[in-house]
Order: structure tokens, then sequence, then C-alpha cells
């Protein structure tokens, strides 16, 4: 047992050896490592003394993460079911569905801790605004009834992840992962969402403890497909729209519809007319991003040991801003 456990810590070693990076601007001088050393007492990362008896330089292993995070994406939206009131939802193919758009703004709280030299946990907490604008369109025998509508929406949300991170001759590489759920005001579950991050990049030491970082990379989401929810009639057709749905009954194509279009059309006309204020339209749909992958690129700067500042932008079909301020100890 104890042959083996002395195996797996030399196969550590070796790990965390090639995984850290070997840039030259990470490593400690002789006379660094050694006042490294004398005061050295952390339990974390795992090995940490350890990787310092190498000549690494390691980030102090906790951080206190404030982070602003800006999004603008296109949202492909599928399988669209409505009804009314109490009735059960029905799947509805005379409405089509153009160009979406979602804009995020969030702001959360982080914290994190390097659990061995080359693998970072965290936690977060925040809240996010969200305004989505659709372009549906009712079409209909001969008539297509083009409108677009806005819902804005705000909730919290909590979420987990890693960050695995390896030297690549002098530069680094590192994958981060991340969970998320968020409780918005007009879906009945969650909405779950899983970020993937890859990146590729360099860091410089600038002078004494100042260092730059940089890179490039690529990112990927995926949420929930499945959402549903409930709407006011009043926030989700605008007022320009409802003469035209008004007029469908007197359209040529009005008897071609089946009797349940029919009817739930009428219902519709109905609540429009006598409770505008008060009825709420039942949804449920399939969505999710109509470009999951994007660029990014992204520097952080390191003032010392203890204050870094990022920053990171989403490039191509996914335009995102990320501001972060990072307090180590």
């Amino acid at each position: 047992m104890l042959k083996s456990g002395m195996v797996m810590l030399f196969g550590i070693l070796i790990l965390v050896r090639g995984i850290l990076a070997q840039n030259p601007d990470l490593m400690l001088s002789s006379a660094e490592r050694d006042s490294i050393l004398k005061h050295y007492n952390r339990l974390f990362p795992l090995l940490g003394k350890k990787v310092i008896e190498k000549g690494f330089d390691l980030p102090y292993p906790y951080g206190a993460n404030i982070i602003y995070f800006y999004m603008n994406q296109g949202i492909d939206i599928n399988n669209i079911q409505l009804s009314l009131g109490d009735n059960q939802l029905k799947q509805i193919d005379f409405i089509q569905f153009g160009d979406n758009e979602t804009v995020v703004n969030t702001v959360n709280a982080r914290f994190d801790f390097w659990l061995l030299p080359f693998l970072n946990l965290y936690g977060l907490f925040g809240k996010g605004w969200s305004t989505t604008t659709v372009q549906p369109q009712i079409v209909l025998p001969d008539q297509t009834i083009p409108f677009e509508s806005s819902v804005s929406q705000s909730g919290l949300y909590y979420g987990l992840g890693f960050t695995f991170a390896m030297g690549l001759k002098q530069n680094w590489i590192s994958l981060d992962m991340n969970w998320t759920w968020t409780d918005l005001e007009l879906l009945e579950e969650p909405l779950k969402a899983r970020v993937t991050g890859i990146r590729y990049g360099r860091t410089f030491r600038l002078r004494k403890q100042q260092r730059l970082a940089v890179w490039v990379g690529a990112m990927h989401q995926k949420f929930t497909t499945e959402t549903y929810g409930s709407i006011y009639l009043k926030d989700a057709l605008p007022g320009d729209v409802i003469d035209n749905i008004n007029n469908i009954p007197n359209q040529p194509g009005w008897n071609e519809l089946p009797q349940w279009k029919k009817d739930l059309i009428l219902e519709f006309i109905d609540a429009i007319n006598n409770r505008w204020d008060s009825a709420r339209i039942n949804y449920g749909l399939d969505k999710g991003p109509s470009s999951p992958w994007n660029m990014i690129i992204g520097c952080n700067y390191e003032h010392n040991k203890h204050w870094h500042f990022r920053v990171e932008v989403g490039l191509i079909q996914r335009y995102s801003l990320l501001l972060n301020l990072n307090y180590r100890f």
C-alpha cells in the first residue's frame, strides 16, 4: 500500500513538472525561491512546496473575484407550444421565428482556490439581467403577420467550475468548464448552462512582481433547450399588430384552417379584446444559441501577488466582454 502510494506521488510530481509552464518569466531565482520556502506553510495547492523547490513560481492559492460580464448572441427557437389560462399547451406550427437576439448583463462574486498546482476549483453566485428580442410571424394560408417583441427579466444564478492549466514549451494552455443554474422571473425551472473555454497564451514578466498574460482561444456555450414559462399578453404582443390579428377570421384562408387552429386563434382574439391587461400566455419551446462556438482574446495584468485584473473579449457570432478584479491571498 505504501509502495503504491509512493509510486502515485512520484507520478503526480512528474505530471506537475510537465504541466507547469516552462516560460523563464515564470521561474524563480535562487534567492526568490529560498525566501519563499523559508516561511512556506500553506496547505494548498497540494504539492505546492515541491513545485516551488523546483524553481516554479505559484500564485497565492485563494482568490476572491468580482466579475462583470456582457453578452450579445443570436438565439434559435423551435417547437413552440402555446395556451391561455389553465389550458394545456398545444404545438403551434403557424408561428415562425426570424432573427432572435439576447442581450445579457451579469455581475457575480466568485471564490476559487488551487487544489493542485495545475487544477483550480471555484464557485460563484450572482445576478443577471437579460433582454430577448424576437421577430416572429403568424403564417396563415393567405396572410403573414410579422411583428417584434422584447421581453426583459432578471434572476439570481449560482454555479461551480474548474480550470486545468499546463505548460506548452514556453507558453501555456488551459481548459475551463463551469455549470450554472439561473432562476429567471418568467421561467418555471432554472435555466441550466455549461460554458467551456480553451485558451492558449504566454505570460511575460514586466518588472518586480508585475506580469502580463495574453491569450487567444475559443468558447462553447450550451444551455437548456426545453423552456417553459408564462408572460402577460400585453408584454408579448405589441399593440400595432392587434388589428391584424382581429382581422384573421375575415381572411380568405380562414376556412382552410383546421378547427383546433380556429379555436386557438379565436381564444387569443377574445383575450386581446377583453383581457388585454390580465391574460397570460403559457409557452413551451426549444431554444439554443445560434452559434455555440465563438473566438475569445484576453489579457491578465498582475500588479503584484495579491491584485490581478483580467479583460476578455468574445468575437465572431457571439460578442461578449468580461471584466474581472481578483484579490489573491
